[in-house]
């Protein structure tokens, strides 16, 4: 299991569980394009790891571990939305698949630094959900 690979789950579930309920697996696989199968068993691994808490059938939320890593990236995506749409003036589709794979490399440094260039931002433009706070 690579980091990416690691990371988009991590974030897919702070994004699935934003409204406070945990994540199925079905929405998780509908999410990351992949099957049922998989996703159970990479929650397996994280719940081993200690990102999340997983009970079967009923779904995967983060711990506070899990929950710290996926607000980073989340931050990350959503700053790097702002940047390109706003910045780089890419429409909203080109933006946010560059801001996924991106996120992944971008440093904390590099978010906290964007985030200043930005003039911390609160909203993604894309989405409109909200920018975690950006650390001062």
């Amino acid at each position: 299991m690579g980091k990416e690979t690691t990371e988009s789950y991590i974030k897919a579930i702070y994004e699935a569980g934003e409204d406070g309920t945990p994540a199925t697996t079905l929405e998780l696989a509908k999410m990351l394009r992949v099957t049922p199968a998989s996703v159970t068993e990479m929650l397996v691994k994280l719940a081993k790891q200690g990102h999340i808490r997983y009970v079967p059938y009923k779904g995967a939320s983060l711990t506070g571990k899990g929950r710290r890593q996926g607000e980073e990236l989340i931050r990350k995506d959503r700053l790097l939305e702002a940047f390109l749409t706003t910045v780089l003036a890419l429409d909203k589709t080109e933006a946010a698949t560059a801001a996924c794979k991106m996120e992944h490399w971008l440093s904390a440094k590099g978010a906290k630094n964007l985030c200043k260039f930005l003039k911390h931002p609160r909203t993604s433009p894309i989405t409109g959900k909200r920018i975690p706070p950006c650390t001062k």
